[in-house]
């Protein structure tokens, strides 16, 4: 007893240990280690192993069908790639693991679980559709962040029950909204047959575009639940003696749609919701968009961020064709750069929820609904019509609230032009 009573005190701890988080590893510009992360050998945007021990890396996880060859995450990676190429964010690299869902929803909780528990990511990045129930609460009681969701179902919009969940895309209400306004501005008095999908999102841009489409009689309303129904629905559509046809409903749904029309020689206009991140829709389809397209004028700030992109495809992506899903993976990416360096180098998962509110939109043309009140993502699109496989712009952005039914306003801001180096300012 005596013995243990003199034992001599500790020595003093000149230097506090690192702050642990999970999936950031290596070095901030202060150079300080911000924690481990165990990303070692994992596929990075840079085309090699992440290696914790060499500049640091921050690992992010997310699901889409096909995983990294989903058109989407190959975008992310694409820039991701350049990032890292030009000393990533405050010397880390970014690291993304995509994971295949094969289109399931089912799968996605177990998924959630390998990255989160198996793999230790900082956060889920550009995850394709819904969490569902299950999938939000984990993430949420893990406190791991979910960001740039890929949907525009409210159900991701719930900040007090959700705080750590933020949107992408434009909100089905609002999208609905905005593309009926389109109509009964344009296409008032005509028969048109309205194709929707049982998801909530799709329900909600239904809600949306009966209450703004004014004037626009809607002949026949079919809900449609796979794309195997495509056929039954047009049938539908030439009984009703539709002269339109709007489909609000995911890209699969639309293509099938298309066909249909196509192989029952019915040659109706379309007018297609996904907020223009629908690949390979026709010439002559009427969309909306939030992103940059090829479409856009020469020398506009949306030409910009295409010439960007164009560099980033011919550098990391040169046998992937330039698309609209590619688009959505770059603008996504470069708005995770941006929120990753509003963060600071002492990254953390509460630093980036709080670099979120407030962001400025970067490739969007809407501006982001990232406050502490709505996570909903893109405020509103503008509508334009597909030519050569591009959305060219046939009116000025339209915004609304999306949490709530309201008017359309005009949004007047100038879009930000793209940085010369791809970089976002920091």
């Amino acid at each position: 007893m005596l013995a243990a009573g003199c034992a001599a005190p500790p020595k003093a701890v000149s230097k506090p240990p690192p702050l642990v988080v999970p999936g950031v590893a290596g070095p901030g510009r202060s150079g300080g280690s911000a924690g481990s992360a165990g990303t070692a050998g994992q596929a990075d945007g840079s085309g090699g192993s992440a290696r914790a021990g060499s500049r640091g890396t921050v690992l992010l996880g997310g699901w889409a069908p096909g995983g990294a060859r989903n058109a989407v995450a190959a975008g992310s990676l694409a820039y991701f790639r350049w990032l890292n190429a030009r000393g990533g964010v405050y010397g880390r690299r970014i690291v993304y693991r995509v994971l295949d869902d094969r289109g399931d929803a089912r799968l996605i909780p177990s998924l959630a679980h390998r990255l989160v528990q198996g793999a230790a990511i900082f956060a889920v990045f550009g995850a394709a559709g819904a969490p569902g129930r299950s999938t939000a609460s984990f993430l949420n009681l893990s406190g791991v962040p979910d960001v740039f969701s890929g949907t525009g179902c409210r159900c991701v919009n719930a900040p007090r029950s959700l705080p750590d969940i933020f949107g992408w895309p434009v909100g089905g209400r609002i999208e609905g909204d905005i593309l009926g306004s389109y109509l009964a501005q344009h296409d008032g008095g005509r028969r048109v047959a309205v194709i929707y999908a049982r998801d909530q999102a799709d329900r909600a841009a239904l809600a949306g575009f009966t209450a703004a489409a004014r004037g626009v009689k809607v002949a026949v309303s079919e809900a449609i639940p796979v794309t195997s129904d495509a056929s039954a629905a047009v049938a539908s559509a030439r009984k009703a003696r539709a002269s339109e046809v709007v489909v609000l409903a995911p890209a699969d749904v639309t293509s099938a749609v298309t066909k249909a029309l196509a192989a029952s020689h019915l040659h109706l206009p379309v007018v297609a919701s996904d907020s223009g991140i629908a690949s390979g829709l026709p010439d002559g389809t009427i969309t909306d968009s939030f992103l940059p397209s090829p479409g856009a004028p020469a020398k506009s700030a949306a030409a910009s961020w295409i010439a960007l992109f164009r560099r980033i495809r011919a550098r990391f992506l040169r046998s992937e064709p330039m698309s609209a899903d590619l688009i959505d993976g770059m603008s996504q990416a470069y708005e995770m750069a941006s929120a990753l360096f509003r963060a600071g180098p002492q990254l953390t998962r509460q630093g980036l929820l709080t670099a979120l509110n407030g962001m400025l939109p970067g490739p969007s043309a809407a501006p982001l609904a990232f406050s502490a009140t709505d996570h909903g993502g893109a405020e509103g699109a503008y509508v334009g019509t597909i030519k050569a496989g591009a959305i060219v712009p046939s009116g000025g952005v339209l915004i609304g609230a999306v949490t709530s039914a309201s008017e359309l306003t005009a949004y007047t801001s100038a879009q930000q032009a793209a940085p010369a180096n791809g970089i976002p300012a920091h």
